[in-house]
């Protein structure tokens, strides 16, 4: 029964060895998951902040344009004319840019907030996966205890036995040697 005890003892530790290294694995893919998705914000940060860099770089070229167009008014009549028109059009032109980049950047903004919450999750899950984790090592240490716990009374059983085993060869020494010394005497 002991030796019965100590394979159900070993199954039970391959069963759980099994099962904390699926939950290593499935935590090793979960860590991926995290680094993807905090690589996929760190490149969402970096396009807005060159989107704003465009925008700042295209505003101040809007900016030495009017300069220059201000500039050439003083000069004529149909160069300020000329001026105007090229001013509204680089106005229409920088709205409808400045549109399409705040567009971009409320697009960015929602992506980047899907994707701290995809993170969130992760955070959860892994968070599950390492307690889940903890309570199987725990009932791993528990079962190795047991494990040796009754390996150490099979142990202390043995030894038991061949101590009476001893003795019942010294009292049948004893007996024969008593049964010659009777009947020694009786002779």
């Amino acid at each position: 029964e002991g030796g019965r005890s100590i394979h159900d003892i070993d199954k039970i530790c391959k069963r759980l060895d099994a099962e904390k290294m699926e939950l290593e694995a499935a935590l090793s893919e979960a860590e991926g998951a995290l680094e993807q998705e905090e690589n996929k914000v760190l490149r969402a940060q970096l396009e807005l902040t060159q989107l704003k860099q465009e925008i700042e770089r295209r505003m101040s070229e809007k900016d030495e344009e009017f300069a220059a167009t201000k500039k050439n008014m003083t000069k004529a009549i149909e160069s300020m004319q000329s001026a105007v028109e090229t001013e509204s059009k680089g106005k229409a032109e920088a709205l409808r840019m400045k549109k399409k980049l705040e567009t971009d950047v409320l697009d960015l903004d929602c992506n980047l907030e899907h994707a701290n919450a995809a993170n969130a999750d992760t955070q959860r899950t892994i968070k599950i996966y390492q307690l889940s984790l903890r309570e199987a090592q725990g009932k791993l240490e528990e079962q190795q205890k047991a494990k040796q716990i009754a390996h150490d009374d099979l142990i202390n059983a043995d030894r038991k036995a061949n101590s009476n085993q001893n003795a019942l060869e010294e009292s049948r020494t004893l007996l024969e040697q008593s049964d010659r010394a009777r009947r020694m005497v009786e002779q």
